[in-house]
């Protein structure tokens, strides 16, 4: 009985989903807790009250999500500096991170499993205080996007009128939104073709240490699940060969012209039109906003790549467990100091787990009890024949469309068909490359999908919420990225 009144209470909530995300249950544990934390050096309450994760899918309470971005929106109008002072603190944060990581790096080579139990407990610790203040940036990060893009549409328009020009309104628009730093999956690319011009002009040969630093220097970056599964060798070899075959000058070239033209472009818009001080300050904080978003991710799980085989393999042996990754940090902590771990529990969880969390309180879910809460909260609707998302390249195209939400599904996709999925991730570029556009259910401005297909110059509309249910495969739909609209076509 009270398990059923506290699922009532739950499901009476105004959850909305806001994302899938396949991470590792160490990781969701982080994520979603972290979120709760009051960081104490920012001017601004960055907590929301309520987190949940049910099988991968995460929600959050529409309210909690409005009011933290209502109470960002109050501090920057208080203080036109307060988000870009904000955004060099996430930078920072990001900095001194890694360096508190390889801190614990540094003090895990001087352990001795039989005389320092207590040290392994103390550097875990530290990495959980850290990595839960990293994830205390996520919301704040997230919450006010869409409120400052809004802004940036009204303020624009004031030079472009929407109504008698609509695409160059909208073409100015996500010119001036756009990331202008490349991430690390752009910079590891940079650095793939650079290596493929000096293979292919026999500069370099495979056993060439260069090589193996630019490998060694990116591989974390294919674990974006943090379950510790790292691009091998073979791999990183096998797409520089192919590299090497191609034109890697030219695709070198394309990436670097890329953000020339977009920093130029950028440049030129604002100079064109005179834009003041003031508009000129929010467009690179919503500029800024998604790309350290994205830097704070990628920080965290060079972290997890960096304490693999000292701090994570030492507490896998002495716990004996297979895999740390199906593990909540609570589960291990306690296990280190002295508890019964229940291997059973953790076992099963492949199958799914859940996690609410309310303020201090958290309920651990297993896979029957979160499907069961999963279906009511996520109800069946009946989607229209179109919907809107966010445009992360132009371009307009038809085509049929193919579902992909796993590796296992890319042999099925075709020249010319439309990607559409839940979100993208590095594995998918091979396939990226053959669609004729790209359509996801979630995603901002620096996500994958939009750097990849400005990359690729392909149409891309991002953030649809509902794509992958609005769809079925081989829908002949038109995918309008002008506009941020898909269409199913009779």
């Amino acid at each position: 009985m009270k398990n059923y009144n506290y699922f009532k209470k739950i499901e009476k909530k105004n959850w909305f989903k806001i994302v899938y995300r396949n991470h590792s249950p160490f990781f969701h544990s982080f994520l979603r807790t972290g979120t709760q934390k009051l960081n104490k050096e920012l001017k601004f309450d960055n907590r929301v009250k309520h987190q949940m994760v049910l099988n991968n899918n995460i929600y959050n309470v529409k309210e909690d999500i409005e009011n933290l971005g209502k109470r960002i929106i109050i501090i920057t109008k208080k203080d036109k500096l307060a988000l870009n002072k904000y955004l060099a603190k996430v930078e920072n944060d990001c900095k001194r991170y890694l360096l508190i990581i390889q801190e614990i790096s540094n003090e895990m080579k001087n352990f001795n499993k039989k005389t320092n139990d207590k040290s392994l407990t103390f550097l875990f610790n530290k990495y959980i205080k850290a990595t839960l203040y990293m994830m205390s940036h996520l919301l704040p990060l997230l919450a006010p996007e869409e409120s400052l893009i809004a802004e940036i549409e009204k303020r624009l328009n004031k030079y472009i009128n929407t109504t008698v020009n609509y695409d160059k309104f909208k073409e100015a628009l996500q010119l001036l939104i756009a990331p202008i730093q490349p991430s690390s999956i752009q910079k590891r690319k940079v650095a793939l073709l650079k290596l493929a011009i000096l293979l292919k002009n026999k500069k370099i040969k495979m056993d060439s240490e260069k090589i193996s630093k630019i490998y060694e220097k990116y591989k974390w970056i294919s674990d974006l699940d943090f379950v510790f599964k790292y691009e091998t060798k073979n791999m990183f070899i096998n797409e520089l060969v192919e590299e090497s075959q191609k034109n890697p000058e030219q695709e070198l070239k394309k990436i670097k012209s890329y953000y020339g033209n977009l920093k130029y472009n950028k440049n030129k818009l604002i100079k064109n039109f005179k834009f003041d001080k003031n508009f000129i300050l929010l467009i690179n904080d919503v500029s800024r906003l998604s790309y350290m978003r994205l830097l704070r991710l990628e920080v965290i799980m060079e972290g997890g790549y960096l304490l693999k085989e000292n701090l994570f393999k030492a507490i896998s042996d002495k716990l004996n467990l297979a895999n740390i990754t199906d593990c909540y940090y609570w589960e291990m902590l306690k296990a280190l100091r002295g508890e019964k771990i229940n291997k059973e529990k953790i076992k099963v969880r492949k199958q799914g787990f859940g996690l609410i969390v309310i303020g201090k309180k958290i309920k651990e879910l297993n896979f029957k009890e979160s499907k069961k809460l999963n279906s009511k909260i996520d109800k069946a609707e009946n989607y229209k024949k179109e919907f809107i998302g966010q445009i992360a390249n132009q371009g307009k195209v038809r085509g049929i469309a193919k579902i992909v939400m796993s590796s296992k599904q890319f042999a099925n996709f075709h020249n010319g068909d439309i990607l559409v999925t839940h979100m993208t991730m590095p594995e998918y570029v091979p396939i990226m490359k053959k669609a004729a556009a790209i359509v996801t259910d979630e995603g901002g401005i620096s996500c994958h999908a939009a750097i990849i297909s400005r990359e690729l110059g392909k149409p891309c509309i991002i953030g649809t919420k509902i794509a992958t249910k609005a769809l079925k495969d081989g829908d002949y739909i038109e995918v309008d990225a002008n506009k941020g609209m898909v269409r199913k076509i009779n």
